[in-house]
């Protein structure tokens, strides 16, 4: 169980980091923003691509938005928004 949820924290905060969100950042401005990733991380274990998405980040250093298949995807575009 450990093992999954640190391989899906690191694929959120990769994916973050490739779409310009610093998670860091919004829990330092916010605490309650810790809720909010966990939710993402909780999102993301549902995930059915996490072959896709793991070679999506192998092969994109930055993007403009997360794939659709992204469970966080709309999380993402809405956060990059404001």
């Amino acid at each position: 169980m450990f093992e999954k949820m640190s391989q899906h924290i690191n694929l959120v905060t990769g994916m973050s980091e490739r779409v310009g969100i610093d998670w860091g950042e919004r829990i330092m401005k916010n605490p309650e923003n810790a809720k909010e990733f966990r939710n993402a991380v909780m999102q993301c274990t549902r995930c059915q691509e996490l072959g896709a998405y793991q070679k999506f980040q192998e092969l994109n250093g930055s993007a403009a938005n997360a794939p659709d298949y992204c469970m966080n995807a709309d999380l993402f575009k809405e956060m990059q928004q404001g």
